[in-house]
C-alpha cells in the first residue's frame, strides 16, 4: 500500500512538471517552508550476532534487518542568504518495522520503531535553469527514537525545485540518511539486539516561497 501511494505521487507530480509554465526564482532574502514525504530504503543487512550472559544465563544470538521501504514525512524551513546559499531546519518523523529472528531456532517477531528527527540544514542551490534549480543539501543533526537514547543523524542528498509559479514549487530529493543510533528493543526483558536504520530517502514535496524581506 506505502508503495503504491509512493508510486501515485510520484507519477502526479512528474504530469504536473510537464504541463506547468516554469519560474526560475532567486531565493535572495526570501522565507521558503515547505511539506514533504516519502520512503526509505534501508541499506543495512542482518547486525553482527552475538551471545551475552545475563543474571546466569546466556542469551543466545539473535539477528535483524529493518523491512522494505518504510514512509517518512515532514516539515522544513528555509531561508536565503543568497541565490546560491540558504540555511534551515527540518522536522521528519519516520515509521520503521524491523523482523527479528532467533538464530538457530524458528522463532520470530516484529517490533516497531518510531524515529523524529530534528535536522539543521544547509543548502547549496543552482538557479541558473530555465526549467528548475537543482541543489544539495547538507545535515547535521539528532535522531530522537521511542525505543534509545538521542544519537546522531547526518544526511546528504540533493534534488530539484520546479517552480509552477513565483511562489510555489514542486520538489523531489534523493537523500543518504545516516543513524549512528542502535536501537536497542526487548522481549520478556531480555535484549533482542540493535537494529542499523541507516536508509536512502526519496522524498516528494511542495514548497512556498515568501517575499523577499527588502
Amino acid at each position: 500500500m506505502k508503495r503504491n501511494m509512493i508510486v501515485l505521487l510520484a507519477f502526479f507530480i512528474s504530469v504536473i512538471m510537464l504541463s506547468t509554465p516554469v519560474y526560475a526564482v532567486d531565493t535572495t532574502g526570501r522565507f521558503y517552508i515547505g511539506l514533504f514525504g516519502g520512503g526509505a530504503i534501508p541499506i543495512s543487512g542482518p547486525l553482527d550476532e552475538w551471545k551475552e550472559e545475563i543474571s546466569g544465563y546466556t542469551v543466545y544470538p539473535y539477528s535483524s534487518e529493518a523491512s522494505a521501504m518504510t514512509g517518512v514525512g515532514g516539515i522544513e524551513g528555509f531561508y536565503g542568504i543568497d541565490k546560491n546559499l540558504s540555511i534551515g531546519l527540518s522536522l521528519s518523523r519516520r515509521q520503521t518495522d524491523i523482523d527479528y529472528e532467533r538464530i538457530g531456532t524458528t522463532e520470530k517477531w516484529s517490533e516497531s520503531i518510531t524515529t523524529y528527527t530534528l535536522m539543521p540544514l544547509i543548502q547549496l542551490r543552482a538557479p541558473a535553469s530555465e526549467i528548475f534549480t537543482p541543489y544539495l543539501n547538507f545535515g547535521l543533526g539528532i535522531n530522537i527514537n521511542d525505543v534509545m537514547e538521542n544519537f546522531l543523524a547526518i544526511k546528504i542528498g540533493g534534488g530539484m525545485d520546479y517552480f509552477i509559479t513565483e511562489d510555489i514549487s514542486l520538489n523531489i530529493n534523493a537523500d543518504w540518511f545516516y543513524n549512528t543510533a542502535k536501537a536497542k528493543t526487548e522481549r520478556s526483558g531480555i535484549p533482542a539486539g540493535d537494529v542499523d536504520l541507516n536508509s536512502v530517502q526519496i522524498l516528494f514535496g511542495v514548497r512556498y516561497f515568501f517575499p523577499a524581506d527588502n
